[in-house]
């Protein structure tokens, strides 16, 4: 009798401490996949937000080359403060379709992006290496005649990397496009953000 005691004791012991090991890995299980759910959202929200900045960047820039009559050195003020101001843009430029900007111009799309993180780079993207009445950046915005996201691309000739491209176009008083409006985001500032 004290041996047929000792062996359910034993018993109730090993299925208490199961049944208590197994409710705590689950209670365990379940805090730290809600945790890691609200950070993966809480990451997601922010890349939305990233996009979101980043779009209403290329709106302003556009409504400014809309309503204002650039010269050359205030535009390119515009989109050098603009990169100062928005670390979160890679690159921009404000691009004109053929003799809009100057008369005699045909391309017209000064681009400053991101050297390092305290030094802007200057290209002029408008030439024949580097047409850019060809880049789904221009030419999205230019045929839906609203703000596009481009699909990823390597941007041979402007910022040397993979990027998206927020681009919104600018009318003439005609209504007929003038030009585009873009802000970059680099791939490695969105993976930096999931590798996180």
């Amino acid at each position: 009798l004290p041996l047929f005691a000792i062996i359910l004791l034993s018993l109730a012991f090993v299925v208490s401490t199961y049944l208590s090991v197994s409710a705590t890995r689950n209670a365990l299980v379940d805090t730290l996949k809600n945790e890691l759910e609200a950070q993966t959202e809480s990451k997601a929200e922010l890349i939305r937000t990233n996009l979101i900045w980043t779009r209403g960047a290329a709106i302003d820039l556009a409504a400014g080359a809309e309503v204002a009559e650039y010269n050359e050195e205030t535009i390119l003020n515009v989109i050098h403060n603009t990169l100062l101001r928005n670390e979160q843009i890679f690159g921009s430029t404000i691009a004109y379709e053929p003799y809009q900007f100057q008369p005699e111009l045909y391309y017209w799309s000064p681009y400053y992006s991101r050297a390092s993180a305290t030094e802007l780079k200057f290209t002029q993207l408008g030439n024949p290496e580097y047409n850019y009445f060809k880049w789904d950046w221009y030419t999205l915005p230019k045929a839906m005649r609203t703000p596009v996201l481009s699909p990823p691309y390597y941007d041979l000739g402007g910022g040397n990397i993979w990027m998206v491209t927020w681009s919104a176009p600018f009318f003439d008083k005609a209504g007929n496009v003038k030009g585009v409006a873009t802000a970059d985001i680099a791939f490695s500032q969105v993976q930096a953000i999931v590798n996180e």
